[in-house]
């Protein structure tokens, strides 16, 4: 159920994409630029929602982003730069 106040991450319909997304019990969600659109309080939600899926179902996410907050809560993190793809 949607949450008694309005929440900008319900009403960009955030919550239901990635409820759609685990319904299936994937292993991996590829998520571009995930906070890209959201404010700070919103964007704090979804890493946390991602941070939350991975511990308790262990599922894994490929993201991109240019947000430093999403990047740094990442296991594996890697670059590309000039056409190459880098661990970090």
């Amino acid at each position: 159920p949607h949450p008694a106040t309005p929440d900008p991450l319900w009403s960009r319909g955030l919550g239901d994409v990635y409820k759609r997304q685990i319904i299936n019990k994937p292993s991996i969600i590829i998520a571009d630029e995930p906070t890209g659109n959201l404010d700070e309080k919103n964007a704090i939600k979804l890493i946390d929602l991602f941070k939350k899926l991975n511990k308790d179902f262990g599922l894994t996410f490929v993201i991109a982003t240019h947000d430093n907050k999403v990047f740094n809560i990442g296991h594996q993190k890697m670059e590309l730069s000039d056409g190459k793809l880098l661990n970090l």
